[in-house]
């Protein structure tokens, strides 16, 4: 894996489209991470359902939350200009932090951004629009670090990036 440069790094997009509550809560560790490695970029989530407005709403770096519909075969007006959004905004850094996502895949593609980190599929063509592929092996066991550690991976010396996982809390 080439090394990512952090500098010039202002708009990221982290893409996690679950709507579950207990997955938005995962992204956590990884925006805190954020945060401490990209002082003063602003980050835009990408994620399902309403709660994570509530959530994020702490995250100072987070500037907006996108919602992807949880049974988006049934919404594809809301997928439709939900794609056409994010293919309007131009991003510096796009994560996609979830092996194997084939939403997140979707949505990973809809943004336009210089660089694009993400777990590497078996299938080359999903990881093709990948900058930075992490393979999965060595990936950590608990979906929360899972973000962080592609950081690490991706960044690894890089100032605010931790040597470690972050605790559970």
């Amino acid at each position: 894996i080439d090394p990512l440069n952090p500098r010039g790094v202002c708009r990221i997009a982290v893409v996690r489209s679950n709507h579950r509550l207990g997955n938005n809560l995962l992204m956590m560790p990884l925006l805190e991470v954020l945060e401490q490695v990209f002082p003063g970029a602003e980050v835009d989530v990408i994620t399902g359902g309403h709660a994570p407005a509530l959530l994020f709403r702490e995250y100072r770096q987070v500037t907006a939350i996108h919602s992807f519909p949880a049974k988006s075969y049934t919404s594809p007006r809301q997928v439709l200009s939900l794609y056409r959004t994010l293919r309007r905004k131009q991003y510096d850094l796009a994560i996609d932090p979830t092996p194997k996502s084939r939403s997140g895949r979707f949505l990973l593609a809809s943004v336009q951004a210089r660089h694009r980190l993400g777990y590497r599929w078996a299938n080359g063509q999903r990881s093709a629009l990948l900058t930075h592929a992490v393979p999965v092996d060595g990936m950590p066991p608990h979906m929360a670090h899972m973000g962080v550690h592609l950081l690490q991976r991706c960044l690894a010396g890089a100032p605010g990036v931790p040597d470690s996982l972050p605790p559970m809390d």
